[in-house]
C-alpha cells in the first residue's frame, strides 16, 4: 500500500489499489478507497461493486459514510430502490447525518412517491435540517404532485430561499390544486434532477474531499472508453449485439476489469443474455501492432480460467484506421472481431 500514497491522481491510485487487491483478496481497506476514487471518476458501477463488497466490514470509514456513498452511486445510475435502501441504512446507523434525510426524500420523489417525499421534506423543515435543499425539494414535490395552493402557501409563509426556476414554474400553474393523475409528469421536468440532493455526508458549506487532484487530461482511449461505456450502461445495442457490462456480486465490475492475478486489465468486459463473455479492447489509433495478440491472449485465458461450461468467449478490437496486418490476423480467428471507429465533422449548408 505504500506505493498508493505516492500517487498523484485518481487513475494511478486506482491502478495501484487494483493490483494490491489481486494479491490481498481479504483486505478491506483498498476496496473502501477504490469506491471513493471510482466515485470521483464518475465510474459509478465500479464504485457500487466496491462498496457492496465491504459495506458491512469497513475499517477506514464509518458504516453511515459507506452507506451514504453507496446510496449516492445508486442514484447516479438510477437504481432508486437500492438507493432508498442504502439511505435508510445510513440513517439507521446515524440518524442525524447531514443531508441523508433530504436525499432519501429526493429518492422517493424520483420514484414518484410524492406523498412520502413530502412527509420527509416536512420533517426536515420541522427539525431544521438539510435546509439548503429540503425547502426547495418540498416546493418542487408540491408542484409535481399538483398541490399548487399548498406550494404557494409554503413559499408565502416561510423565509426559505426558493430557486427562481421553481418560483417561475409555480407562477405558471393554476390557482387551484390539480389531482395528481391529471398532472403531466416526466423525468427532469424542471431541469434540476441532481441540484437538490448532494453527494457527500458533510455540512453544506464544506467541499467534497478529493483523494487526488487530476493534473492531466484524459487520453483519447479514455474518451472512447467513456463513450462506449455510456452506450452499454444505457442499454444501447453495440457491435450489432445486445451486451451489458459484466456485473456479478462479489466480483469486479467489467470496466477496467483486472484478471490473471493483476497481470492484465481489460478495457471493458461484457456479457450477453446467454452469459457469453466479450472482451473489448480499445486503441486510440492503428499504431498498436500487438492488439490482436493481446486480445487473443485474453480470450485464451478466459476460456481456460473464467468462462462457465457451455459458454463462449469473444474478443472485440476497436481502433481507428486498422492496417492490413491486423485485419488479416483477425480473419484467421473466428473468436475475434475488428471494428473501426471514426469521428467526422460535416458542415451543414
Amino acid at each position: 500500500m505504500d506505493e498508493f500514497y505516492s500517487c498523484e491522481d485518481n487513475r494511478s491510485g486506482i491502478e495501484v489499489l487494483l493490483n494490491y487487491t489481486q494479491s490481498h483478496h481479504e483486505c478491506i481497506m483498498p476496496y473502501e478507497i477504490l469506491g471513493f476514487l471510482y466515485s470521483e471518476e464518475k465510474m459509478w458501477y465500479n464504485a457500487i461493486q466496491c462498496f457492496e463488497k465491504i459495506i458491512d466490514k469497513g475499517c477506514l470509514f464509518y458504516p453511515h459514510d459507506l452507506e451514504f456513498a453507496l446510496a449516492w452511486a445508486y442514484g447516479k445510475v438510477k437504481e432508486y430502490k437500492n438507493e432508498e435502501i442504502a439511505y435508510r441504512n445510513c440513517l439507521e446507523c446515524k440518524s442525524d447525518i447531514g443531508n441523508a434525510l433530504n436525499n432519501l426524500g429526493y429518492c422517493l420523489y424520483r420514484q414518484k412517491r410524492y406523498q412520502e417525499a413530502i412527509e420527509i421534506f416536512l420533517r426536515c423543515v420541522k427539525e431544521e435540517r438539510d435546509l439548503a435543499w429540503a425547502p426547495n425539494n418540498l416546493v418542487r414535490t408540491y408542484i409535481r404532485s399538483g398541490q399548487y395552493s399548498t406550494a404557494r402557501e409554503f413559499v408565502e409563509t416561510h423565509d426559505y430561499k426558493i430557486s427562481k426556476a421553481l418560483l417561475e414554474q409555480l407562477d405558471k400553474k393554476p390557482k387551484k390544486d390539480v389531482p395528481v393523475d391529471s398532472v403531466t409528469v416526466g423525468d427532469d421536468e424542471d431541469g434540476m434532477e441532481d441540484e437538490d440532493s448532494i453527494p457527500v455526508s458533510v455540512e453544506v458549506d464544506e467541499v467534497k474531499p478529493k483523494f487526488f487532484e487530476n493534473k492531466n487530461q484524459f487520453t483519447s482511449e479514455k474518451v472512447l472508453e467513456d463513450e462506449l461505456t455510456a452506450r452499454l450502461e444505457n442499454g444501447q445495442e453495440l457491435f450489432g449485439l445486445n451486451l451489458h457490462i459484466y456485473r456479478k456480486k462479489g466480483d469486479y465490475y467489467g470496466r477496467q476489469y483486472p484478471c490473471a492475478n493483476g497481470k492484465w486489465r481489460l478495457d471493458i468486459l461484457c456479457e450477453d443474455d446467454d452469459e457469453n463473455l466479450y472482451i473489448i479492447e480499445l486503441k486510440k489509433d492503428s499504431g498498436y501492432d500487438d492488439a490482436f495478440e493481446q486480445t487473443k491472449q485474453y480470450v485464451d485465458w478466459f476460456e481456460k480460467h473464467k468462462v462457465k461450461k457451455g459458454r463462449k468467449v469473444y474478443g472485440i478490437i476497436v481502433l481507428n484506421s486498422p492496417k492490413n496486418k491486423i485485419i488479416e490476423k483477425v480473419r484467421s480467428d473466428n473468436r475475434i472481431r475488428l471494428f473501426e471507429y471514426q469521428i467526422a465533422y460535416r458542415e451543414i449548408k
